[in-house]
């Protein structure tokens, strides 16, 4: 056990010295910790004085390979808005064409409000929801007066819901659009320490195309 810990610490320290030589490269002020902890929970307690998370999805091809529940438990658990990268492809630029996702929910609006430091700037801002939105629900239209308010341009885009699975739905009008950046909210709930997240954020998570942003 007490050399497994130890290779343990020399992968963290190896990984650590990557991202303080990459932070540096680009001129970004970092300092790294090395915790001793399970992940999420680490991730967790250090977002308490955070703005945002930025975390990596999971490598379903990695060896080992990643743990598909740590966004899940970071995500339902921090409080703070939590930015998820795609293990695939280039996102340098993410952030000129936003999408939100909307339903009108506590989580939904939670998340329009974390991003808008990130609408205010974009080039181009479309909000769109799944099918019809629950009766005395802010829609679209109500979304797109309230960003103006803060000078964020946006456009509505309703999406008819052709099936019951709206993640995919929402993905599809991601690739559509050419957005480079999803927001939206985080909906599940913790159990005996045990987070789960619905069936739309986890379709979202595990095959996402484009850095999300999500707040619960």
């Amino acid at each position: 056990m007490q050399q497994m810990v130890a290779d343990q610490r020399k992968v963290a320290e190896r990984q650590a010295q990557v991202a303080l030589d990459r932070a540096r490269a680009a001129s970004v002020d970092v300092r790294s910790v090395i915790r001793q902890a399970p992940a999420a929970y680490s991730v967790i307690d250090a977002a308490a004085a955070a703005d945002l998370v930025i975390m990596g999805q999971p490598n379903p091809d990695a060896t080992p390979a990643g743990d598909p529940s740590l966004p899940a438990d970071v995500i339902l658990g921090c409080g703070r808005p939590v930015l998820c990268v795609p293990y695939a492809g280039d996102h340098r630029n993410a952030g000129r064409r936003i999408m939100v996702a909307w339903n009108g929910t506590a989580p939904s609006a939670r998340a329009v409000h974390d991003a808008l430091p990130l609408l205010v700037a974009a080039d181009q801002v479309i909000v769109t929801s799944v099918g019809d939105l629950p009766e005395g629900k802010v829609g679209l239209a109500g979304l797109v007066e309230h960003l103006g308010r803060h000078g964020v341009k946006a456009v509505a885009k309703p999406l008819p819901a052709t099936s019951s699975d709206a993640g995919s739905i929402i993905l599809g009008a991601v690739s559509d659009t050419g957005a480079d950046l999803l927001v939206m909210g985080a909906y599940g709930h913790s159990r005996m320490r045990e987070f789960v997240l619905g069936g739309t954020s986890k379709t979202i998570i595990q095959s996402m195309t484009v850095p999300v942003l999500l707040s619960h």
